[in-house]
């Protein structure tokens, strides 16, 4: 029997310079939806550097960090932090967040070879012939 439900769980990814960041395990439907909705029309084999995707792609995945201001505080995930931060550092959360969701998605579709096989209809009665 397939799994029918995304399982909540953390999973930390490393960033450079001893920095990480904890990100959902596998986004649900509903995280999905909102995700594409909020970047406009895009499907989700587009992952463009344009019109905020790579922002709206992170912002769904990323529960917390543990990136700092300048004098040691942390700084709270938000969409406006990510603003703040400098080109190639938002480029190294978005390499760290797309192979998160290329594994979770690869995951996906060998479950999906798996249970290619097999109907999941069963008759009710026996076939005639």
């Amino acid at each position: 029997m397939g799994v029918w439900f995304v399982t909540p769980q953390i999973v930390r990814l490393p960033l450079s310079d001893q920095q990480w960041i904890d990100v959902k395990g596998e986004l649900t439907a509903g995280e999905e939806r909102a995700m594409f909705a909020a970047m406009g029309n895009v499907s989700p084999t587009m992952r463009l550097a344009g019109s905020g995707v790579r922002e709206q792609w992170i912002v769904a995945y990323v529960l917390g960090w543990s990136l700092t201001d300048e004098d040691g505080r942390p700084v709270a995930f938000s969409a406006g932090a990510l603003d703040a931060l400098r080109g190639d550092r938002l480029a190294e959360l978005w390499d760290a967040v797309n192979a998160h969701d290329e594994r979770v998605r690869g995951a996906r579709d060998e479950e999906k070879k798996t249970r290619a096989g097999s109907s999941p209809l069963r008759p009710n009665s026996p076939s005639p012939a």
